[in-house]
């Protein structure tokens, strides 16, 4: 064989095998290509999926941090405890009202009791001494017993319009929106406050406490980022 012979056979093989290997790295490379976006789409489900789990569950924090601030809240201002609140809340939801309606009327109601309990005079004065309630002693009880206690006297009563009146002396205008709460009874908004508990509806002092502790770190955290967007601005 001569060498011209041996370097044209040469020169065919080494063409033939980078034809080869061109084939084989653009296989090669669609294969890459391929995987590539599988791991794409599956890293957006996970992303997806991550994002399906991580949704409610932050809905569900903000929401417990929310009612929890809430209920807090209107244990300092009525004196109530946050358990006792929590309760009532289903019962007021039940009876088509709401927990904040029952909670401006505990400490509307509890001033007007301890006022007539002081000095014996004034509107809800005359209700009670007609209603045959020691107003000592009910000025001795917590806001929501209270109002547990004049939904067990204004149950009894017969006369409707009587009862009305009554409530209205007492509780102010409120009376109005309570009026569907108070017509349970004291049994029966406690027995509605006994199916919350059963419910899982109740809210301990702790929970609410820690409810109201991240609401404040948010709303520090809220605020950094404000003067921080601020100063930035000025600058």
């Amino acid at each position: 064989m001569t060498k011209g012979t041996e370097a044209g056979k040469a020169y065919v093989t080494l063409g033939l095998n980078a034809e080869s290997l061109e084939r084989g790295l653009k296989k090669a490379g669609d294969k890459v290509s391929a995987m590539g976006k599988r791991v794409t789409v599956a890293g957006a489900g996970v992303a997806g999926a991550g994002a399906a789990v991580l949704t409610p569950l932050l809905a569900a924090t903000n929401s417990f941090a929310s009612a929890g601030d809430k209920l807090h809240k209107m244990s300092l201002r009525t004196g109530a405890s946050v358990e006792s609140l929590s309760a009532m809340a289903f019962a007021a939801e039940q009876s088509g009202t709401s927990i904040d309606a029952v909670g401006d009327a505990m400490f509307r109601t509890s001033r007007r009791i301890a006022n007539a309990a002081q000095t014996g005079m004034g509107p809800a004065a005359r209700a009670l001494k007609l209603l045959g309630i020691d107003m000592q002693e009910l000025n001795s009880l917590s806001a929501d017993e209270q109002f547990l206690r004049l939904a067990d006297v204004l149950g009894d009563v017969e006369d409707e319009a009587f009862a009305n009146q009554m409530g209205f002396e007492i509780l102010g205008d409120s009376f109005k929106q309570l009026k569907p709460l108070m017509d349970e009874g004291g049994d029966g908004i406690r027995a509605l406050m006994n199916e919350a508990g059963e419910l899982g509806r109740t809210m301990s002092t702790e929970d609410a406490n820690a409810a109201a502790a991240f609401g404040d770190a948010m709303n520090r955290v809220s605020s950094v980022a404000t003067g921080l967007k601020n100063q930035i601005g000025a600058a």
